[in-house]
């Protein structure tokens, strides 16, 4: 099997589970279904895990050459991805894949690129987007239309609207 072109982060190990080589993994998105995916990459190399259930945002896995706890606490903080292409396609024109959003640039209502977005949270009261503005300043906003009215994803670029509150 060749290497996807984008590997999308979902997850990190935490810690190992068990003596038998299994280990806890944290889900960026609670509502990420583990058991919706075949194919997992760890360290940009193939795995395809047994999960052993889900509770909101943490499952349990157990990979073939993994068999004992020590290998299973060698594997904690390291990145859990899928391929990108994997994911299902969105039908609601105002929902956006938080990968497809990194990086993006910032445009002013004239059109000039004020900055980008590094990162994305939703602490549970709403999406939360981090733009790293071109004089280095990050600042956080509410990915709200009222903020950013356009997000283009063809050309790479959202339009914020409310650039007198930075």
């Amino acid at each position: 099997m060749t290497k996807p072109k984008q590997l999308v982060k979902i997850a990190v190990i935490t810690q190992p589970h068990g003596i038998a080589g299994e280990f806890k993994v944290k889900f960026i998105n609670k509502e990420f279904d583990p058991f919706s995916y075949e194919n997992y990459y760890l360290d940009s190399n193939i795995i395809n895990p047994v999960i052993r259930g889900k509770v909101k945002d943490v499952a349990i896995f157990k990979i073939s050459n993994c068999d004992n706890r020590d290998k299973a606490s060698s594997l904690k903080g390291k990145i859990i991805y899928i391929a990108r292409d994997e994911f299902p396609e969105i039908k609601d024109k105002n929902e956006y894949y938080i990968d497809d959003l990194l990086d993006i640039a910032i445009l002013n209502n004239e059109g000039k690129v004020i900055g980008k977005i590094t990162n994305m949270e939703n602490f549970g009261a709403g999406d939360i987007i981090t733009i790293e503005f071109n004089n280095g300043q990050l600042v956080d906003f509410p990915f709200k239309s009222e903020i950013f009215s356009s997000v283009d994803l063809v050309n790479k670029t959202i339009i914020f609207t409310n650039p007198e509150i930075i």
